[in-house]
């Protein structure tokens, strides 16, 4: 017991001192009130220790009277401490009702017959307690007031609870847990009192030790956070020798050709030198004076996306108003940006304009901090450096965008152009490359825009350009960035995609085509465009950001093959199919230029009794590696690339050739019909080419007869009608190849100077059913009565032959009376 008392008393003597001191140090009151707690708590223990060695009567009423008043004293300090420490709000209110019920205890038991805790006519009891050591206590018959006394033990309780969650929501859970621990041992050694003031249980007062407790453990976090303000101390003064060394980095630091790296260095020296959470430099915008743009952004010490934002009615507005500028209590609306939603709430920042050479604010530096501590006079003065240092790398920027903008931006259209999409095709490649993420490339073209020209002038064309940049240019955003691509062509890269693409390019596409089908008025004119688009997703769909262009521009293509005024999004087998056809191309000149691939072959043609009439040159061609590949392959390949230009000459010169061998071989002759794609008829020396070429081999008009499709005549028909009239003048026949799967027009077939119209085979095919057999009856009547010979291609059987004599078809051409053969086959097939 004697061990137990020492041991406590000495506990709340140091934690008085201790308190007390911090209480003056700090000037908080619920210190004072916290260390008057611990000095009545060494009364309570001594007393509690003295009354237990009471050897008569008297002396322990009166030991037990000075005992229980430290109790009730203590009551409305302890309510004092907690309440003013957790600011509640009735804090006086309640110190106030328990000091009264202090007082009015104080006074009964002070000068009361009753001993307010042993009641009436109390006895001193001599015996052992539980440790086996002597002690005296008082036993009498319990009163009204004893009951009160330990009731107000459970008022107090339910008051401390009360802080306690207080405190829990303050966030203070070491105040909070320690507070709740010692409500639950007071409770437990208030029922341990009541029981011993019953006389039940043998054992010493220990009511006090709760509190005593309690006040240790303040003491020891007091202590803690002394050692963490001496070594945030020392931490001050290595910061400031960090400080000294940054400040002389910055005032010689130069910006070189990386300005973008340059302003990221300015503001991580300033994230090293503070706690602060978001930190920018930026600069206004050309186009208006309330729009800041960013330069370099650091978000947690981490670089992010630069940004533009309006400054009305947000921290930077200050700044750039009064200078530089601190506000230590803010909340997360004063700062509008893009950035607002996604930052903490912050409760300070500071910032401070950046000054050109007019000594105009041309821009600013922004911190921003979660703790309203994070500003003092070192980070203000390192804020001047920086500003100072980013004024002239922000006015040689400057100087250097506006020259930037004369080489990136197209004149006529207001937009950027293709020099400056290419540069942000790249880096938004790589950016999204890096982050695992993805970007769409529309490419927009103007249907028949060509026809406005030619209709209206080039005037008119460029104002059409200009007035769908200007409406480009409002559609733009942080994530739309549009760029005129050349010609009639617009491109819109689309980042940042949150979405499924495919609905984000639906909506985007019904917005383009809304802009751009909107009527154009110049002057008196009123004039209508539509528009095809061509879209790719990258880099998901591509491989290299060198064909996301291509890609682009084939699903362009495909829309324009579809119908035009509609977005083809590109397909992954869309590359494969151009890197096949590329490839293609590049064997077919190789082909070209080598003539050991290529290859003519010659089907017979027949007339009703089977006997020889004719036959078409075909070209063949047998790839070193890939085989045999057919016309229907490479043929539209050679006509996209113009590599048909080419390979129809070598078609001229090597039938001419062949049938020069054969004439001089005293080989029977008959008439070798040649293809001629549109692409060539179209061209304007062909014809002169193919005359120049029979003059040339000395082969007699008669035995050349030119096959062409509908398509070929239909480019410029004065023209087509012109050049035809040219061969028949020569005696060169002409065949009209797969008449009636075009636009087969009786008022033009009149015109045209024909001699044989040849029926397509899909008709052939399909002879056996009532339709096409009709349809074929036609073509041959249409032939007889504009006196036509009329070739049916593509028999392969008896039941077709005498299908088509019967209908009166001249001559024939299919499997039926032989395959193409090659020159030595086919000349066999003369002899016979």
């Amino acid at each position: 017991m004697t061990t137990y008392f020492v041991a406590v008393i000495t506990l709340n003597l140091v934690c008085f001192l201790f308190i007390l001191l911090s209480g003056i140090q700090h000037k908080k009151h619920h210190y004072y009130s916290l260390a008057i707690v611990n000095l009545l708590l060494v009364g309570y223990h001594f007393l509690s220790w003295r009354f237990h060695q009471a050897s008569t009567v008297s002396e322990a009423i009166t030991l037990s009277r000075l005992h229980t008043n430290t109790v009730i004293l203590g009551w409305p300090f302890i309510i004092y401490t907690f309440g003013h420490w957790c600011r509640f709000r009735y804090t006086n209110l309640m110190v106030l009702a328990f000091g009264t019920m202090a007082a009015i205890f104080t006074l009964f038991n002070t000068f009361s017959d009753t001993v307010l805790r042993h009641g009436n006519n109390p006895q001193l009891v001599k015996f052992d307690n539980l440790f086996g050591e002597p002690m005296s206590l008082l036993v009498g018959e319990p009163s009204m007031f004893f009951s009160l006394f330990h009731a107000g033990f459970i008022v107090m309780a339910v008051v401390l609870l009360l802080f306690a969650l207080r405190f829990y929501q303050q966030q203070n859970n070491f105040i909070s847990l320690a507070l709740t621990i010692c409500l639950g041992l007071s409770v437990a050694t208030s029922f341990m009192s009541y029981q011993i003031d019953s006389g039940s249980v043998p054992l010493f007062y220990t009511g006090g030790l709760p509190f005593t407790l309690i006040s240790l453990a303040f003491a020891l976090m007091l202590s803690v956070s002394y050692r963490r303000n001496a070594r945030e101390l020392d931490h001050q003064r290595k910061r400031q020798g960090e400080f000294e060394l940054a400040l002389r980095r910055l005032a010689t630091s130069a910006a070189g050709e990386d300005a973008d790296h340059f302003y990221i260095e300015l503001i991580a020296t300033l994230y090293q030198l503070s706690p602060a959470e978001f930190i920018f430099i930026g600069d206004k915008c050309a186009d208006s004076e309330t729009k800041i743009e960013t330069r370099a952004v650091l978000k947690h010490g981490q670089p992010v996306p630069n940004f533009t934002y309006q400054t009305e009615g947000t921290a930077s507005q200050e700044v750039l108003d009064r200078g530089l500028h601190s506000e230590k209590h803010i909340t997360a609306a004063s700062f509008k940006c893009r950035e607002a939603n996604e930052a903490p709430a912050f409760a300070s920042y500071t910032g401070i304009p950046i000054e050109n050479s007019s000594r105009e604010k041309a821009g600013l530096i922004m911190m921003f901090f979660s703790r309203p501590d994070g500003i003092d006079s070192a980070l203000q003065q390192a804020l001047q450096v920086v500003s100072s240092r980013a004024a002239s790398e922000l006015q040689r920027d400057q100087l250097e965008q506006k020259l930037r903008s004369m080489a990136y931006y197209d004149y006529l259209s207001n937009l950027p152009n293709r020099a400056r999409l290419l540069e942000v095709l790249n880096a938004t490649y790589l950016d999204a490359t890096r982050h695992r993420q993805n970007a769409l490339l529309v490419l927009l073209d103007l249907d028949h825009f060509g026809e406005i020209n030619r209709k209206y002038g080039y005037e008119i064309g460029d104002q059409v350009i200009h007035i769908l940049g200007n409406r480009f240019a409002a559609y733009r955003s942080a994530d739309v960035f549009i760029a005129r691509n050349g010609g009639d062509d617009f491109a819109i890269l689309l980042t940042n995609l949150q979405a499924d693409y495919t609905a984000l390019l639906h909506v985007h596409w019904a917005a383009l085509k809304a802009i751009v089908s909107d009527e154009i008025t110049i002057g008196r004119r009123k004039i209508s465009v539509q528009c095809s688009a061509g879209a790719v997703l990258f880099p998901e769909q591509i491989e290299s950001r060198f064909d996301v262009i291509s890609s682009a521009e084939h699903a362009l293509q495909q829309a324009k093959e579809r119908g035009r005024n509609q977005c083809s999004l590109f397909a992954p087998e869309m590359l494969a199919i151009k890197d096949a056809a590329r490839e293609l191309e590049e064997d077919l000149s190789s082909a070209l230029q080598y003539n050991d691939e290529l290859s003519m072959v010659y089907q017979p043609k027949v007339d009703a009794h089977g006997r020889l009439t004719g036959s078409e040159a075909l070209l063949r061609w047998h790839h070193p590696v890939k085989g045999f590949i057919s016309p229907a392959h490479f043929i539209p390949i050679a006509e996209e690339t113009g590599l048909i230009h080419e390979l129809g000459k070598w078609v001229l010169r090597r039938v001419f050739e062949q049938i020069r061998d054969w004439q001089q071989r005293s080989v029977p002759l008959y008439r070798v019909s040649i293809n001629v794609t549109a692409s060539q008829f179209a061209e304007g020396d062909f014809i002169h080419y193919l005359l120049a070429q029979r003059t040339e081999y000395n082969i007699p008009a008669q035995l050349i007869e030119v096959e062409l499709t509908e398509s070929s005549l239909l480019f410029d028909s004065h023209k087509a009608i012109e050049q035809l009239k040219t061969l028949q003048n020569t005696g060169i026949s002409v065949a009209l190849d797969d008449f009636g799967t075009g636009y087969s027009s009786l008022s033009y077939l009149r015109d045209l100077p024909l001699n044989v119209l040849k029926i397509d085979k899909s008709f052939i095919d399909n002879i056996d059913h009532q339709q096409s057999k009709e349809l074929v009856r036609s073509i041959i009547a249409i032939g007889k009565h504009m006196k036509l010979l009329t070739v049916a291609e593509g028999t392969e059987s008896k039941e077709q032959v005498e299908m088509l004599k019967e209908m009166g078809c001249d001559y024939f051409q299919g499997y039926y009376f032989s395959r193409p053969l090659t020159p030595e086959a086919f000349e066999a097939y003369v002899m016979r």
